[in-house]
């Protein structure tokens, strides 16, 4: 076995594969990381990704364990643990909010990660969280939902207090002291712009509605739960998608997702995706997937997407300065400058990020 140290990009790519479902123990063994450095590294990486518990998961799950340090076994599972925790706090916390609504006559529908609370083996989720997010599919209960919150002292975040609470998706978050999580409560499953490829009608007609610890919850299929997975990641994402750069929790969600259909993208899901204007970003995800998780993409590939995602994570400064100037291209063309005098604090916050990339 080599001991040669690898690069970041190296240990970020057997991440990718070590936390996918679709890769063998066997083939992990390749490239496998062994020294302190590599180990820092993947530490370091998995921490920033948010998928530090996942990865004792799933390498638990794939019996490799034993190939590391008993330090470094124990780390990992300390990670773990501590999200299982407080895994537990959120939970209580959604079966608290959902209790609170039915009692005025209304079902939350949980979303996003919140869902995997909600399985049979949610006490073995290494999902990690900040935010609880659901979905009052009635627009006429929605009112409704925020002063029962009030009331209930729920409050919107001193850095949200002059945000206009009706713009966007979801309403400012709210806030109770002591609870783990802040709400986000959608009136748009998603923005009105990606109606097309989630409404809201479509997904109430499809809409799972079920008894949860004793309380009336509602969740979207799960074919509408990988699109909004797909969201997340891409359409939500598309400056870092652009530049090799992949949430990669989110990621793992959506890969996962796609596991419990037994690892095939669902028709219909696929055909919202394969035709423009959502046709490009579709065949560059599904490829990056296809490519990091063996998740094989059933779209023509991105031939080029290869060669694009090494050099951007290579070289993510330079890449995030090709971001800067396209962004300042497209801004100029479409008029869309704004006033000057916001130019500057905007590219000191951009050199910034790009210092940190």
């Amino acid at each position: 076995m080599s001991t040669k140290t690898h690069s970041q990009l190296d240990t970020l790519q057997w991440l990718f594969r070590a936390l996918s479902p679709f890769v063998s123990a066997a083939e992990l063994h390749r490239n496998f990381p062994v020294t302190e450095s590599d180990l820092a590294n993947l530490i370091r990486i998995s921490s920033q990704h948010l998928v530090l518990p996942s990865l004792y998961l799933r390498l638990q799950d794939k019996g490799m364990l034993s190939n590391f340090s008993n330090e470094f076994v124990d780390a990992l599972e300390g990670f773990y643990q501590l999200n299982i925790l407080h895994n537990t706090r959120l939970r209580q916390q959604m079966i608290d909010v959902s209790y609170l609504l039915n009692s005025i006559g209304i079902e939350p529908v949980w979303l996003k990660g919140a869902t995997v609370l909600m399985t049979h083996d949610w006490h073995r989720s290494p999902r990690m969280m900040l935010d609880l997010d659901f979905w009052i599919a009635e627009p006429q209960q929605q009112q409704a939902t925020l002063a029962c919150l009030e009331q209930a002292g729920y409050q919107i975040p001193e850095d949200y207090s002059n945000h206009d609470d009706s713009t966007g998706h979801h309403f400012n978050p709210r806030m109770r002291t002591h609870e783990p999580a802040r709400l986000e409560i959608h009136h748009h499953i998603v923005s009105t712009q990606l109606g097309k490829l989630l409404s809201n009608q479509d997904a109430l007609k499809h809409m799972e509605s079920l008894t949860w610890e004793g309380c009336r919850v509602g969740q979207l299929s799960a074919s509408d739960r990988l699109m909004h997975s797909y969201i997340q990641c891409t359409e939500m994402n598309r400056d870092g998608l652009s530049r090799g750069h992949i949430a990669l929790m989110k990621t793992l969600d959506f890969v996962e997702r796609v596991n419990t259909l037994g690892g095939r993208y669902p028709d219909d899901f696929l055909a919202k995706l394969d035709h423009p204007p959502w046709q490009k970003q579709a065949r560059r995800f599904l490829t990056l997937v296809d490519h990091e998780f063996g998740l094989r993409s059933p779209l023509a590939a991105d031939n080029g997407l290869r060669n694009r995602q090494r050099w951007c994570m290579s070289f993510p400064r330079g890449a995030y300065a090709l971001y800067i100037c396209k962004h300042a291209y497209d801004s100029l063309s479409a008029g869309h400058t704004g006033p000057l005098r916001d130019w500057w604090p905007k590219l000191l916050r951009h050199l910034q990020i790009m210092r940190q990339s």
